[in-house]
């Protein structure tokens, strides 16, 4: 072998040695693809939402965490407002990717978690405390704007994942919505501090999912 490198001519030596420190590059630091581009984008879009913001060397945490607390707490139109409107923004910035990107930006796992309990928390906020009525009271005090964003949510997460996993997750906030609401428990009730029924011990995952938010025909918003 050592022979036959020796009897090989310097420039080819050269040209061969060459080959094999660019394919070293290539190895070591892959392409930047375009979905690494708008990857940088969205992060820097981001900044302040879902990642912190440095000002004069100090980090302020990521706002989402705080808005969305504040909604869970206040469960209003007002209270969640501020919440609503940065799930929106994720969710336009997400959809303003090229197409095959969407599950490259979704794998952000700060993305990801954002979404999914966007999702979740707005389900629950519809519910309310009891199983709402089938029709418009599924909605609880959500508007179409809120609505609107839901369903873009729920787009990207089965684009993503596919119909299945959807179903999953689906099922698995059945499991979460409330049944019954117990009022009027006086002190000296065996009952007080009994946790309510869930919606799925009381009626089929059918009908929870049409009294739920889940059920809204996305198509049309």
């Amino acid at each position: 072998m050592e022979n036959f490198i020796s009897s090989l001519p310097k420039p080819l030596l050269a040209f061969i040695a060459i080959l094999i420190g660019i394919a070293l590059v290539f190895l070591m630091n892959p392409l930047h693809t375009v979905c690494d581009s708008q990857e940088e984008i969205v992060r820097d879009l981001q900044i302040g939402v879902l990642f912190p913001k440095e000002i004069k060397k100090s980090k302020m945490p990521p706002s989402l965490v705080r808005v969305k607390e504040a909604c869970q707490v206040g469960n209003s139109p007002g209270s969640c407002s501020e919440y609503f409107s940065l799930l929106k923004k994720i969710s336009k910035d997400v959809l303003s990717s090229s197409t095959e990107c969407v599950a490259q930006l979704y794998g952000i796992k700060e993305i990801s978690a954002a979404m999914n309990d966007g999702l979740e928390l707005m389900v629950r906020l519809a519910w309310g405390n009891k199983p709402p009525e089938i029709g418009p009271e599924k909605l609880g005090w959500l508007h179409e704007a809120e609505v609107t964003t839901f369903c873009q949510l729920k787009n990207i997460y089965i684009q993503v994942n596919g119909e299945d996993v959807w179903n999953d997750f689906r099922s698995k906030i059945f499991k979460k919505l409330p049944g019954e609401e117990l009022l009027g428990m006086s002190e000296s009730s065996t009952e007080v501090g009994k946790d309510p029924r869930k919606a799925l011990s009381l009626m089929s995952e059918q009908e929870v999912y049409g009294r739920s938010l889940f059920s809204v025909p996305c198509e049309s918003y």
